[in-house]
């Protein structure tokens, strides 16, 4: 009876350690022109550090990414429950990344900022101008800042895939040799 308790337990821990790497929605809305919103909402499993991020078709072929700050001014207001939480006035955008095969271009706006688990309303407000989002197209969204950890994302997820076969496979065999 213990053993089975106890393999029920891994399946369980198995199972909720596969459930922690299901990425969360990730809500991408179009870059508002001047004095438009839009609104994100932004819904935070755990608490952690996060950026805007405004994304663009690449406009030129070079295989290199260049450090750019592009001019853009706009409004970034975060509220949980109806309260203020964060507001950012945004001045300009730097190079992030490049999807090469998507001719896409990723862009930080500001600093980045710590949020807690809830879920947020986001509203952007476009500024003055941002002549390099508006001339190509953009979307506007909130990210995780997440650091590299490939390694420990693949070990984790190995982990729950152990844990659950070792939890399976014990129930079965536990059930098998109680008759």
């Amino acid at each position: 009876m213990k053993k089975r308790w106890m393999f029920l337990l891994l399946l369980v821990a198995g199972a909720l350690l596969l459930a922690g790497q299901i990425p969360v929605h990730i809500d991408v809305r179009p870059f508002p022109a001047s004095n438009a919103t839009v609104r994100l909402e932004l819904p935070v499993r755990f608490a952690g550090d996060y950026q805007i991020t405004v994304s663009m078709p690449k406009v030129d072929q070079k295989l290199t990414l260049d450090e750019e700050v592009f001019p853009c001014d706009f409004l970034v207001s975060i509220a949980a429950d109806g309260h203020p939480v964060l507001s950012r006035h945004v001045t300009s955008l730097r190079t992030a990344s490049e999807y090469g095969f998507g001719n896409t271009q990723s862009f930080i706006a500001g600093e980045d900022f710590h949020l807690g688990h809830s879920t947020y309303d986001v509203t952007v407000t476009g500024g003055s101008a941002c002549p390099v989002a508006t001339s190509r197209g953009a979307s506007v969204t909130i990210e995780k800042f997440e650091r590299e950890h490939i390694l420990g994302t693949l070990l984790t997820w190995v982990l729950a895939i152990v844990l659950i076969l070792v939890g399976l496979i014990g129930l079965m065999l536990s059930e098998v040799v109680r008759r």
